[in-house]
């Protein structure tokens, strides 16, 4: 059960999750609640269910952060933007990797947008990563799912999110 405000005292409630609204008319079965709710309760209530998009949006970034945090994801730029892993200094070391090639070459190829390609990539790569811990207890394992099927064992893509 989801509660809601409309107007100013009125309380419904909704059978599906709402993440944000602000008016009642979007809501399928909604039904009035009681009037016995208190108004401090049904504003507090009100509060946390009624979200602008940009404190959704923010919520939302929080999480990834607090998912960052809790499962260790670093970046190649390193911890806090230091550019350094495990000690090692990233661009000194991406510097003597490619200095040889560079003298080779003739530097025709620009390392600086190499290397700055590959950080973008691995912030894209730890965010997504992210979104799949964030995600994890909604995903199913079709390796669970497994029965047999004209004499073949058959793994179903359970689409579930």
């Amino acid at each position: 059960m989801v509660l809601l405000k409309a107007g100013l005292t009125q309380c419904y409630e909704a059978d599906e999750e709402i993440v944000n609204c602000k008016s009642i008319i979007n809501f399928r079965n909604a039904r009035p609640l009681p009037s016995a709710i208190p108004e401090p309760l049904v504003a507090s209530i009100a509060t946390l269910i009624i979200m602008d998009n940009h404190e959704l949006i923010w919520s939302f970034q929080k999480k990834i952060v607090e998912i960052y945090n809790q499962q260790n994801l670093i970046p190649l730029r390193g911890e806090s933007d230091s550019y350094r892993i495990n000690g090692r200094e990233i661009l000194t070391w991406y510097h003597d990797v490619t200095n040889a090639n560079a003298i080779k070459q003739n530097a025709h190829i620009s390392y600086f947008d190499l290397l700055n390609d590959l950080f973008i990539c691995s912030d894209e790569m730890i965010y997504f990563t992210a979104h799949l811990f964030l995600y994890r207890p909604f995903i199913n394992n079709p390796l669970n799912y497994g029965h047999e099927c004209n004499g073949r064992e058959v793994f179903p893509n359970i689409q579930n999110i």
